[in-house]
């Protein structure tokens, strides 16, 4: 009997052991896909990120837009709605084509982008270089990458942010 005894309590510290390491599993696996599943659902309002600067602003004002370039931040939950609920819906919005131009400058990576001046530099060098100290920034640029508006700072009313925008555009 206490064999009997012995055995049912290696079988449950066991199961019980089982069963932590299959919630730990999980709880790893989750952790693992929760990014994945963020990046898709953010899908729909991503911006193209900046990659050659001077051909892209060529290219806006070739269609008589300035080009927008926005500066962000992944941690950055300002640039996110901003991004989310204004600048991609308005730059596939058909009543917006042809005024804006959008790509995006995440302020924190080091992956490269050509600047205005055809250098090659990562994207938080070419941020520091212009001056951005806080985000969200949404500068207005020229061909050459001259400002042509003041630069749209900051998230701090919502409401008026695509007001905003059109004012600096127009």
């Amino acid at each position: 009997e206490l064999r009997n005894v012995r055995t049912h309590r290696r079988r449950a510290r066991r199961t019980a052991s089982m069963r932590v390491l299959r919630s730990i599993s999980i709880f790893i696996l989750a952790c693992a896909l929760a990014p994945l599943a963020r990046a898709e659902n953010l899908a729909p309002y991503a911006l193209a990120p900046a990659q050659d600067l001077a051909a892209e602003a060529r290219a806006a004002g070739a269609d008589g837009m300035p080009l927008l370039v926005f500066f962000s931040s992944p941690d950055c939950s300002y640039c996110t709605q901003a991004r989310r609920d204004y600048l991609a819906p308005m730059q596939a919005d058909p009543a917006w084509r042809g005024r804006l131009h959008v790509v995006e400058v995440d302020v924190t990576a080091h992956t490269p982008l050509t600047g205005f001046d055809g250098a090659r530099v990562s994207r938080a060098d070419f941020a520091r270089q212009s001056g951005i100290r806080l985000v969200p920034v949404l500068a207005f640029l020229g061909p050459h990458g001259e400002p042509l508006a003041r630069p749209l700072v900051g998230f701090t009313l919502p409401d008026f942010y695509e007001a905003y925008v059109e004012r600096r555009l127009d």
